[in-house]
């Protein structure tokens, strides 16, 4: 993927991740697992382990959305400098 696809995915990414009803999605579900944690019973492993995956995916949907946020801006630095080198040199 070249650094303008970069930019353009990691400004799809920020528009999701800075969305007023993904932010209220993402703690409601977020709530809903971590209260079903708490509130499964000493001996409920199977409840637990089940929610605690649950919370987990979701962090993973967050995590790859931050990377893909990362990359797009290292992309848009390596964009800016690959311009001021061509400036430099005169191209």
């Amino acid at each position: 993927m070249n650094l303008e696809d970069e930019i353009i995915r990691a400004g799809k990414a920020k528009e999701v991740l800075t969305h007023e009803m993904f932010k209220e999605a993402v703690a409601t579900v977020e709530n809903v697992y971590l209260a079903a944690i708490r509130g499964a019973g000493f001996t409920d492993c199977a409840t637990r382990e089940k929610f605690a995956l649950r919370y987990a995916c979701l962090h993973d949907v967050l995590t790859a959305l931050r990377s893909v946020l990362e990359t797009g801006e290292m992309a848009q630095e390596q964009m800016s400098l690959l311009q001021r080198a061509k400036k430099v040199v005169g191209l």
